[in-house]
């Protein structure tokens, strides 16, 4: 009975976002507004494909777009389907938002650090819409470019340090704009080639200087207030506990930081009894470490894992005939 719960349970969490009625299994109202949504997204996603001011724009507008379309509905008179579809589209379309809105308080703040590469924004803007562009014009402006990064790169030791959350900021606009000019390059090269001819030094020049400049602001993280290494080697940007919070409520989790902590260890407390209880019902008493080891040396030997993997096969059928007969 666990087992029917549990896979009920996935093949529930992991279900498309598309609900249906009551009425006869039929898609829900908010059916339409979600495919046209599912395939804006898509057409915006590879229109956008880079980290840059212009695409988080685009981004909070379409969602919330979608958002007023979405409070158009009668909430009240949806059936039962499309009220699920509804409050998880809203949900959605909330945190978007909102996470693109600190986003870009995020980008005023590291802006002096990736303000030189607006022309690189201008380009491809140019480029999406197939724009011929002048080689000659270009390299220049690629050249230039080159020598604010590299000046950007000798003033980067008289700043500060940045938290994680804005290095990581930074190094992913700087990024951002390596494929926007890749994008540029890659679109014109060999079809236009005055263009290959003049852009190709000056784009491969910028690239590498983009490259070592993003991993220099990487370098800028202020590393005081990152958490102690516990042993693990893993040390993340702690993103606080409304975050986590915040985190919990899109997930519908109604739990606090605090409850799940307490839970948790309740869980790893039934699991200590357990493996003892495993340990001394194998020999081993209380030296569940000895247990442990004897289970991980019980394997068969190389080349038999097929007989061994049929031997578990047919006691498994063997078992469920006995069940059930």
């Amino acid at each position: 009975m666990k087992i029917r719960f549990f896979l009920a349970l996935i093949a529930i969490l992991n279900a498309p976002c598309i609900g249906l009625s009551q009425n006869g299994g039929q898609p829900s109202e908010v059916y339409n507004l979600i495919v046209n949504y599912d395939a804006d997204f898509g057409s915006l996603s590879r229109f956008y494909f880079y980290e840059s001011p212009e695409r988080r724009e685009r981004f909070k507008k379409f969602y919330t777009d979608y958002l007023t379309s979405l409070n158009n509905f009668q909430f009240s008179s949806l059936s039962m389907g499309g009220k699920v579809d509804y409050l998880l589209m809203k949900r959605n379309f909330e945190a978007n938002i909102e996470r693109l809105t600190k986003e870009e308080a995020e980008y005023k703040q590291i802006e002096k650090y990736v303000s030189i590469g607006q022309y690189i924004y201008s380009l491809e803007n140019l480029r999406r819409r197939g724009i011929s562009l002048n080689g000659e014009e270009v390299a220049i402006g690629l050249d230039k470019i080159a020598r604010s990064v590299q000046s950007a790169h000798t003033n980067l030791s008289k700043e500060g340090s940045l938290s994680a959350s804005l290095a990581n900021r930074a190094e992913e606009t700087i990024k951002g704009q390596q494929q926007a000019i890749k994008s540029v390059y890659e679109f014109y090269r060999g079809y236009d080639p005055l263009f290959t001819w003049w852009v190709q030094a000056p784009y491969k020049t910028l690239d590498s200087l983009l490259s070592i400049y993003a991993k220099a602001i990487k370098a800028k993280t202020d590393k005081s207030k990152l958490p102690k290494d516990d042993g693990s080697g893993i040390i993340g940007n702690p993103i606080g506990r409304e975050e986590i919070i915040k985190q919990l409520r899109f997930e519908m989790i109604p739990y606090s930081p605090e409850e799940l902590i307490d839970m948790a260890n309740k869980e790893f407390a039934w699991c200590d009894k357990e493996l003892l209880k495993a340990s001394q019902e194998m020999g081993f008493g209380d030296r569940w470490k000895d247990a442990q080891e004897k289970v991980k040396q019980s394997f068969v030997p190389p080349g038999k894992q097929p007989e061994a993997m049929l031997k578990l096969y047919n006691e498994s059928i063997d078992f469920l005939k006995k069940m059930i007969y």
